[in-house]
């Protein structure tokens, strides 16, 4: 009976450890083209680096006016700062130091949940390695599913 309660807890406990997601298996980058053709585009793109520094762009290009007055609206902006891994939930965070002219986006407190293909799932499904906001102060990546790339 000993043996058997020992097989179980080894068993399951090794079960665990292959499950978890590693930094390494949510580091890289990810993008999302909601429009990359005239005369609208909207783009992100965000670097997870394996020493937990993030870097995010988002560019977008609005054609506003008539056809006949055409103006373009171009617009980029940047964040950077660190982030955590605890289950699948990525949480994002920056200080003071992350701020400047170029970097304005504050997503401290923001968080994001990874999404991949269970590896012991052999099945045909395809799952697209990828992020889901679900928390963050601001509006626009609230609910934001960016795919990654590498």
């Amino acid at each position: 009976m000993k043996n058997l309660i020992l097989l179980i807890t080894v068993l399951s406990s090794s079960f665990v450890v292959n499950s978890q997601v590693t930094v390494n298996d949510v580091a890289g980058t990810y993008e999302r083209k909601l429009s990359n053709t005239s005369p609208h585009i909207i783009n992100y793109t965000l670097n997870l680096n394996a020493d937990g520094t993030f870097h995010f762009h988002s560019y977008d290009k609005i054609q506003l006016g008539t056809p006949n007055k055409p103006r373009s609206n171009e617009r980029s902006s940047y964040a950077k700062g660190t982030w955590t891994l605890a289950e699948k939930v990525v949480s994002f965070s920056t200080s003071a130091s992350d701020f400047d002219e170029k970097f304005t986006l504050d997503f401290d407190t923001s968080k994001a949940r990874f999404i991949s293909k269970h590896p012991r799932d052999k099945s045909d499904k395809v799952v697209e390695t990828a992020l889901r906001f679900y928390e963050s102060q601001i509006d626009w990546i609230h609910s934001l599913y960016i795919l990654k790339i590498e």
